[in-house]
This record gives C-alpha cells, sequence and structure tokens, in this order.
C-alpha cells in the first residue's frame, strides 16, 4: 500500500495522459494535416517510436534519488549552482508555457461557443479554476483524474463513432505523399507533445511505488497518447481529407459538431469534457512550478506565490498572442523546437549521460 500523502503509479500513468492529450487532441491533427497530408497518421505513430528513447531518460533521472525534489537531484549531478539554475529554469520554462496554454482554451472557448464574451472573462473564469487544483495538489487532482480519463474516452469514442459512420478510407494512403521531410516535419509536433512526460522529473517524490513501476509509468503515458494522437489523426482524415482538414483550426472538435446535428448539444459536452482535461494539465503545471520556485528560494509556504502567479499567467496569456492564426504559428513554427530543444530533449539526455557517469562511479 502507497502512503496516504502519496498517488499511485497508475494514477501518475492517468495523470500524465491527461496532461499530453487535453490539449494534443486539440491542435495535433490540423498541424500535422498541414505538414504530412495523407502520412498525417504515420508521422504520429513514427512521433510515438520516437519518444520512447526519451522516456526512457525521464524514467531513469526521475528514479535518481526519488524521493528527493528534483532540484536537490541536480544538485548531486551538476552541482549547487548549475542544478539550481537548470531547475529554475525549468520550472520558469513550464509557467512560461502555461501562459500560452491558457490563451490556446481561451480561444477555444470563446471561437466554437462564447464569441460575444470577452476573453479576459474567460481566461480569467480558467485561471481560477486553475489556482484551486494548484492549491489541492496533485493527490486531489490524481482523484479527480480517475473520474474524469474514461469520460475522455468517451468522446473520443463518440467521435471515431461519427467518423467511422461515413469514411473515406482513400485520404489515408500513400501516406508519403508529401515526402519523407513532410512525415518527419510533421513528427516533430506530437513529439513535442510526448516529451511533456518529462514533468515526472517534478512528481517523483509525490508518487509511492515510483521504483517499482519505474518503467510503466511514462511507457503506457507515451503509448496510449500516441495511439490516440494516431487514432485522431486517422479520423480527421477520414471525414475531412488533409486538405479540408487543415483548414479547420480543431478539426476533430469540427466532427464533434458534425455529429452533433443528429446528437443535440454532444459537441458542446465534449468540449467542456476536454476544458476539464486543459484545466488540470495546468493545475499540475502551475503547482510543481511554484512548488519548485519556492524550494529553492527557501521560502516558508511555496502556496504564498499561487495567487500573483495565476494572475501574471492571466496577463500574460491574454498579451502574448492574438489570434488563432498566430497561436497555430507559434505551435507550428516555435514551441515544439524549443520544447525539444531544452527541457524535453537536449538538456534531459545531456543530465542522463551525468547520471550514467555518475552511477559507474558509485559502482566502483
Amino acid at each position: 500500500m502507497g502512503q496516504p500523502s502519496k498517488i499511485s503509479a497508475r494514477q501518475a500513468t492517468a495523470l500524465l495522459t491527461t496532461l499530453i492529450l487535453s490539449t494534443g487532441v486539440i491542435l495535433i491533427p490540423a498541424i500535422s494535416m498541414a505538414r504530412a497530408g495523407l502520412g498525417a497518421w504515420l508521422s504520429t505513430l513514427i512521433s510515438t517510436l520516437a519518444a520512447i528513447p526519451l522516456l526512457l531518460v525521464y524514467s531513469c533521472l526521475s528514479t535518481f534519488a526519488p524521493n528527493l525534489r528534483l532540484t536537490d537531484r541536480l544538485t548531486l549531478l551538476v552541482g549547487p549552482r548549475l542544478g539550481r539554475t537548470l531547475s529554475l529554469v525549468f520550472s520558469l520554462f513550464l509557467l512560461f508555457t502555461m501562459s500560452t496554454v491558457i490563451h490556446e482554451g481561451g480561444l477555444l472557448v470563446r471561437v466554437i461557443f462564447l464569441p460575444e464574451t470577452p476573453a479576459v472573462v474567460i481566461t480569467a473564469g480558467l485561471c481560477l479554476l486553475i489556482l484551486y487544483g494548484a492549491w489541492l495538489g496533485p493527490q486531489a487532482l490524481a482523484r479527480m483524474n480517475t473520474l474524469y480519463l474514461p469520460l475522455f474516452f468517451m468522446t473520443m469514442f463518440v467521435l471515431s463513432v461519427g467518423a467511422f459512420s461515413e469514411p473515406h478510407w482513400y485520404f489515408l494512403w500513400p501516406p508519403w505523399d508529401k515526402g519523407l521531410s513532410g512525415l518527419i516535419s510533421a513528427a516533430v509536433i506530437p513529439l513535442a507533445w510526448l516529451g511533456e512526460i518529462s514533468l515526472l522529473l517534478f512528481m517523483s517524490p509525490d508518487i509511492s511505488d515510483l521504483n517499482i513501476q519505474r518503467w510503466r509509468i511514462p511507457l503506457y503515458a507515451t503509448l496510449i497518447s500516441g495511439g490516440f494522437f494516431t487514432l485522431n489523426s486517422v479520423i480527421a482524415l477520414i471525414t475531412f481529407g488533409p486538405n479540408l482538414g487543415s483548414l479547420y483550426a480543431f478539426p476533430v472538435l469540427q466532427i464533434g459538431r458534425t455529429f452533433g446535428e443528429n446528437m443535440r448539444g454532444i459537441d458542446a459536452l465534449i468540449m467542456s469534457i476536454w476544458v476539464v482535461g486543459v484545466f488540470q494539465k495546468l493545475a499540475l503545471w502551475l503547482h510543481y512550478s511554484v512548488q519548485e520556485i519556492g524550494y529553492i528560494f527557501k521560502l516558508q509556504n511555496s502556496k504564498a506565490l499561487l495567487p500573483p502567479m495565476i494572475i501574471l499567467q492571466n496577463f500574460l496569456g491574454l498579451s502574448t498572442l492574438y489570434s488563432i492564426t498566430e497561436l497555430f504559428h507559434y505551435l507550428d513554427s516555435f514551441w515544439p523546437y524549443l520544447a525539444l530543444a531544452t527541457f524535453e530533449g537536449i538538456i534531459p539526455i545531456g543530465l542522463f549521460l551525468v547520471w550514467l557517469k555518475y552511477s559507474n562511479k558509485k559502482r566502483q
């Protein structure tokens, strides 16, 4: 039995799955179809395979001194000054990314359902939910996610039924119509989303049976998420095709709206469930980033940072990007490369090499 104050490996896997899917299912299909055309589904499979070496890196780093905070583990590996700096910048990276997702969530709700509502009202409501979730912490979010994730899977089942009722299978072949470069460039986008499993480095002290389930947590979360990314691409392709599908900002949600003509309100229900997933994702990011920043600066109560930080996030979310076109350009051309070049790819791989050297010294 795990400690009551911690979450189990199963709960951690579910949280990481929600973390990836809550925004990935909305945005990845359109970007993948624009880059890979008929091969959008194959590009997501490629990204899932490419994520496996990364998840092994995250697993090793998270199970190294797992009861210590990220700052202390990095201090052991690379020294106090560099370790604290990396931990701080990683936390700020989460907060930086978080402001974009707040903007993304606000745009999604406003464009699809509340076009007359000021953006500041929508993002403020979302930020209040995020603040509450971050204040409660991962244990409460894990219990909530136990109810949420089956509902999310149910929405994907409903969308699949709608898509497979009148499929256009010829939109799936040949998958190399835009060449190998199109497939690889399209795979970068979902790979960056799968790289969000790097949050496991922050979560490890809160997981009761991490050492026992060290490989299963990131592996299962990656395979489940990658599988749903592929399913999303398939149902978007067989419904709209790559040309029309890439023109929709949220093609998978558009399937729900089309299907909703026969089942009134199904699109609103799907949308509501997905927004809850976005809230959980951002609450986790806010909780762990603020917790680590408070620990670095030796604050007695890091939760005191939550209210001013969420106000700042709301401001940044409203002031950084202004339209769906700008948001998609940012997510297509900037954020994935930044994430994989820093805290989702290059930096963890470098730390993994240091960990291997550290482990060899300990054995001698």
